[in-house]
């Protein structure tokens, strides 16, 4: 499991990663997180709905309700702008990660 110290700042990158090929309802997106990451990345749905909440007031997603197996579920979807963010985000990590590894290795 990863420090959470760490994945604060990069919270909002995975989040809206995660939601860049569908929209999803927050235990979705939480077992994608945990899928994809080889259960590395844990973020609890007490950090993740805020986080949800933020980006959505930032117009970086939208919500929508749906009905599934019975249930009203809440799904979050990117916006134009939180496609955009989440390019520019991308371009941001890479080159985070490139000086990381130039300083360290």
């Amino acid at each position: 499991m990863l420090n959470k110290e760490l994945l604060k700042g990069f919270s909002p990158i995975i989040i809206l990663s995660v939601l860049s090929d569908e929209a999803k309802y927050g235990y979705q997106i939480v077992k994608d997180i945990k899928k994809k990451s080889d259960k590395s990345l844990n973020i609890a749905e007490g950090t993740l709905y805020p986080l949800l909440h933020k980006l959505e007031k930032e117009k970086m997603l939208y919500s929508f309700w749906q009905e599934a197996g019975g249930r009203k579920r809440k799904y979050y979807a990117l916006s134009a702008k939180g496609k955009k963010a989440l390019k520019t985000q991308k371009n941001d990590w890479q080159l985070f990660l490139k000086t990381m590894h130039q300083v360290i290795d």
